[in-house]
């Protein structure tokens, strides 16, 4: 089988400026080049206890640039499927489409129906379902922690896009029932939430006392993330 071609670019998020604040120019530009480095060879910067502020961008930053690389990889393998059969999934909107045929006006389709309105009812319920529950998410400020451990795609109420685990606020404050999930016992084998809680406590006031001394503002929502300086995690 053909190998999916490697994503080689990433999108800079406005969200990112957040960040980009606590940086002086010159640690700017080095984070720049460290994340390009890391999108084109795969190589991770090495950064000393100083240079605690841009760590966490970075961190921040590949969170949600492995993220979308894995998704568009996901996304190329399926359709990659789909061509090898002929197109998309039956049921799928797209398999619905007119395809060109060399009439200019046709619009039937090729299964000899004008309309499927088995599938596009479907497809309304779901949309509607969808929207409805994401809604209520929303207005409620709740997490993806309230809802099944196998959801795909989560809502964090400290603003991130996609989680593997519960945020880092929900495990902090023992409000999320998955707070110790299978994937966090798989990461920390050797340790409990407690204790690696304790340690990224540490690790926080550090970070805080250090943007404080160099006359920042620390964002204690972004600091939160337990996913910020997971792969650079303490020793």
């Amino acid at each position: 089988m053909e190998a999916v071609k490697e994503k080689d670019n990433y999108i800079m998020h406005a969200k990112y400026d957040e960040h980009f604040k606590l940086l002086t120019d010159s640690e700017l530009g080095r984070l720049i080049r460290d994340v390009n480095n890391y999108v084109i060879n795969g190589v991770l910067p090495q950064y000393s206890d100083n240079d605690r502020v841009i760590n966490m961008a970075f961190s921040f930053m590949k969170a949600t640039i492995d993220i979308e690389k894995k998704n568009y990889i996901e996304k190329c393998k399926t359709n990659k499927r789909n061509g090898q059969k002929g197109g998309a999934p039956k049921g799928n909107k797209n398999a619905a489409k007119k395809q060109p045929n060399g009439y200019e006006n046709n619009p039937e389709q090729p299964n000899g129906y004008e309309n499927n309105p088995i599938d596009n009812d479907i497809d309304i319920e779901n949309d509607i379902d969808i929207d409805i529950e994401n809604d209520i998410d929303i207005k409620n400020k709740k997490s993806v922690c309230d809802k099944s451990a196998r959801a795909k795609e989560f809502y964090c109420h400290l603003g991130s896009d996609y989680k593997s685990e519960s945020c880092f606020y929900c495990m902090k404050k023992q409000i999320c029932p998955n707070k110790e999930s299978t994937e966090f016992r798989l990461n920390h084998r050797n340790e409990t939430f407690d204790e690696w809680n304790k340690r990224h406590e540490d690790y926080r006031e550090q970070l805080i006392e250090d943007l404080k001394s160099r006359g920042k503002d620390p964002d204690i929502e972004l600091i939160d993330y337990d996913w910020l300086n997971e792969d650079n995690d303490i020793d």
